[in-house]
């Protein structure tokens, strides 16, 4: 960080970002500040025009340099004021003699969805040497990444049991170093995959598509039987008929992409629409068992019955069963 003086960490994994921006923040006390009583975090929500410039303007208290990270400022409406104080201090930056750095965190960033000052502040920090943007990982790198978590706890864990682990939690890395966690804290040094069944429980995400799987299938048997699975595990029906109306939610996003000439790539499709890539390469299998005409008309009769549950007091198991029925 000899020559750092701001850069922007953002992206949807937050929790490589949180790391790579803590790995920053120790670089600098380590060079410049060792107690950090001069590193200063802020949410956007909480900084104003002139708060800014006495951060960046102001020398340090017992060193002559200051670190400011600012979080969220581009994910926070508005702001366009603090854009332009921003703007004109990174353009001027160069004749700082503080020397001052600043760093911006921030989770995914839609650019289509910026004002004009913070687009052009955007392409500013992008360009910064230690800038970085961290997507999700892919399901080859999400296995590398746990097999060097477990082994930090001297733990080795199967190829299947791996594989299994990572189906089941997807890309959030957050919940994924938690099952790891878990894991760690067992007698065994070799984790099998009926070890990883017993402690690792699916995201509510990965319960659904059973379901949806068989409505696919037209399995009117299977479907609800698995809907009485659901409820017999203690799951809220509302909150089955809330993920069931996500999923196909996405079904229908996937399929208006793929119709309209989107990426034909799984992880390319996840980025433009937003969705972890697993629940995009899940949806883009599943997508294959419809028409795009079926999956608008069974999102219409699940918003229906949406309406009916909000407006009646019919049973909604019961519309769900009509709805499988049919």
């Amino acid at each position: 960080m000899n020559n750092f003086m701001y850069c922007l960490i953002y992206g949807p994994d937050t929790y490589r970002s949180k790391q790579k921006l803590e790995s920053l923040r120790q670089a600098f006390m380590a060079k410049c500040d060792p107690t950090g009583v001069n590193v200063t975090t802020i949410g956007a929500e909480l900084l104003n025009v002139n708060y800014f410039r006495r951060l960046v303007l102001s020398a340090g208290l017992f060193s002559p340099k200051r670190l400011i990270i600012i979080e969220r400022f581009f994910n926070k409406k508005g702001n366009d004021d603090l854009g332009e104080a921003i703007s004109d201090f990174l353009e001027n930056s160069a004749d700082d003699k503080r020397g001052n750095s600043l760093i911006f965190w921030d989770e995914d960033i839609s650019e289509t969805g910026l004002s004009k000052i913070k687009k052009k502040i955007f392409a500013l920090l992008v360009k910064q040497k230690y800038s970085e943007e961290f997507s999700y990982l892919d399901r080859t790198h999400l296995k590398s990444w746990l097999v060097k978590a477990l082994a930090a706890s001297h733990k080795k864990i199967t190829t299947e049991a791996a594989d299994f682990m990572v189906e089941q939690v997807g890309p959030d890395l957050w919940q994924l170093q938690n099952e790891a966690d878990k894991l760690a804290a067992v007698p065994e040094k070799e984790i099998p995959l009926e070890l990883v069944k017993k402690f690792v429980l699916p995201s509510p995400e990965e319960e659904i598509w059973p379901l949806v799987d068989a409505l696919s299938a037209k399995n009117k048997k299977a479907a609800l039987k698995l809907l009485r699975d659901q409820l017999d595990l203690g799951n809220d029906l509302l909150s089955i008929f809330g993920m069931l109306v996500r999923q196909y939610r996405i079904l229908l996003m996937v399929s208006d992409a793929l119709a309209n000439g989107g990426p034909v790539h799984s992880f390319s499709l996840a980025q433009e629409l937003k969705l972890h890539p697993f629940v995009c390469q899940k949806a883009m299998r599943q997508v294959k068992n419809y028409t795009l005409a079926e999956l608008k008309n069974i999102y219409q009769q699940l918003l229906n019955i949406d309406i009916k549950i909000k407006t009646t007091s019919v049973n909604p198991e019961v519309l769900l069963d009509l709805l499988i029925v049919k």
